[in-house]
């Protein structure tokens, strides 16, 4: 009868002791450490310990620095941890920072201006209440925006290409296909066959020549000179109708 006494006392000491180690021990020394908007960065002096939410020592407390949205960033907001800190198992310090917006742009890289003051390019993380911004691309019209108008952590911009397509001398034809003026086209084509003209040409007068060198026959070396004419003629042809077409690319 002791024995079994002896045994179940066992027993429900074993079983309290399991409970026991289920319980998360007390972490003494330590502060629970939130920011609102999470994910700010948390430095010791110059270390970086992590980012929100996470755990510090209440011994470094007054050495700790808080960032929103990072140390570097253009428009980083810094707090440090309050003198008043809950002990252990009472409560989270709240850091509560401006709410920030990631802004992309359609196309990307376009500058973001805050005034006469270039923030950067996009995309770009811009204070929510720093008031309007302006963006600007090369080829698009410019936008303004103002980041308080959205309630969202990301937000696009499209900007719209500029019309510079009027009174260029281009034409569109068909599936968008854009092509030259007939005034350029005809003696850029022109020339072309002629440089093609040239090359046959002088092909053919170099074996007329290489037959003459062999037979002798005058009648070759005649053939010859006319071939060598008609591709000189066809070459001067050709240079035309390329300084033609670069004078109107220059001249458009």
């Amino acid at each position: 009868m002791l024995h079994r006494i002896i045994s179940l006392a066992f027993l429900l000491f074993c079983a309290h002791m399991a409970q026991a180690q289920d319980i998360d021990p007390p972490r003494f020394g330590m502060v629970e450490l939130a920011s609102e908007p999470r994910g700010a960065e948390v430095f010791l002096g110059d270390s970086l310990l992590g980012s929100t939410p996470m755990r510090v020592a209440r011994s470094q407390a007054q050495h700790i620095r808080v960032y929103y949205p990072a140390r570097n960033a253009w428009n980083a907001q810094m707090q440090p941890l309050p003198d008043a800190m809950p002990g252990a198992g009472e409560g989270i310090v709240l850091l509560r920072f401006r709410r920030s917006i990631l802004l992309r742009s359609l196309p990307h890289g376009a500058k973001v201006f805050h005034g006469d003051t270039l923030l950067g390019s996009t995309p770009l993380r811009v204070d929510a209440e720093g008031g309007a911004l302006r963006l600007e691309s090369v080829g698009y019209e410019g936008v303004d925006w103002d980041p308080s108008s959205t309630t969202r952590s990301e937000f696009l911009l499209m900007l719209r290409p500029l019309d510079d397509d009027a009174g260029s001398g281009v034409e569109y034809r068909g599936e968008g296909l854009r092509l030259p003026p007939a005034d350029v086209l005809l003696p850029a084509g022109a020339g072309l066959l002629a440089g093609v003209a040239a090359v046959i040409l002088k092909r053919q007068a170099d074996a007329e020549y290489d037959r003459y060198l062999v037979t002798g026959d005058e009648e070759l070396l005649s053939q010859t000179k006319k071939y060598d004419i008609y591709a000189g003629i066809s070459l001067a042809l050709l240079q035309l109708g390329l300084g033609y077409f670069i004078y109107r690319l220059f001249d458009e």
